[in-house]
């Protein structure tokens, strides 16, 4: 009677196991219907973020206590933000003049080596300036540079940066 309990509990036990492994076979083989069904590509939450699947997005972002400045230039649109979570933004077009001077600019730069910029001043470590990102997106990469204070970006960046600014200026005047 013994055995015949064991052997009934083994039994139990193997396949409470492959309840789940056949749960996630299930639960693949619909994924892959779904997918074969829908070829439109998924857009991940970063790519809505920053516009529109875009081949090149350039964005620059200071913050600090009570202020946020955002302003992502891409080739189609130009936006900008004071919402420090980014739900409002205003967009408007990007003037194809501009935008080949930041495409210019981007060749110019080598956003790989981003993360070995030095800020010339640190004023953002105490609350005396903003703290203050560039970021490139190329493609599904995004090149972000180290921290630093806003309206004193490092030397190798500082014309980039100043288009972008000039850019967002221009447009909110519009």
């Amino acid at each position: 009677m013994k055995f015949i309990f064991s052997l009934l509990t083994i039994v139990m036990l193997a396949d409470s196991c492959n309840a789940p492994k056949q749960a996630m076979q299930d639960s693949e083989k619909s994924l892959e219907q779904n997918t074969a069904l829908n070829k439109t590509p998924i857009t991940t939450d970063k790519q809505k973020a920053f516009s529109q699947n875009e081949d090149l997005v350039v964005s620059y972002k200071a913050s600090a206590r009570g202020y946020t400045k955002y302003i992502a230039v891409s080739e189609k649109a130009v936006k900008l933000s004071s919402d420090y979570s980014l739900q409002k933004m205003e967009t408007y077009n990007c003037d194809n003049a501009d935008w080949e001077a930041i495409k210019t600019l981007v060749k110019n730069i080598n956003p790989k080596e981003f993360m070995s910029l030095k800020a010339p001043s640190d004023k953002h470590t105490f609350d005396g300036a903003a703290h203050t990102t560039l970021t490139v997106i190329i493609g599904d990469v995004a090149h972000v540079t180290p921290t630093f204070d806003e309206g004193n970006p490092p030397k190798e960046i500082k014309e980039l940066v100043n288009k972008v600014l000039a850019i967002g200026a221009k447009v909110k005047k519009q």
